[in-house]
């Protein structure tokens, strides 16, 4: 699974970016995504159609983020 996150991130640097749905069954873990850029990763993915565990220190800052991602749907 780590070999295809890394696959995941090449193609964001070449700018070969992944289409929506194309992470549809895979699982995301996200340190430090309740702010800046691992929030911003967090909603990336779930819009690719990752399920997204968000990990962060504060819980009211992980719970925000998750109900922005159930918000976009």
């Amino acid at each position: 699974m780590v070999f295809e996150a890394g696959l995941v991130i090449d193609r964001f640097r070449r700018n070969d970016m992944p289409e929506a749905g194309e992470l549809t069954g895979k699982v995301a873990l996200v340190t430090g995504g309740s702010a800046g850029i691992g929030r911003a990763i967090c909603h990336k993915l779930a819009r690719l159609g990752a399920a997204v565990a968000v990990m962060a220190r504060r819980e009211e800052a992980v719970a925000k983020v998750v109900s922005e991602i159930e918000a976009e749907g």
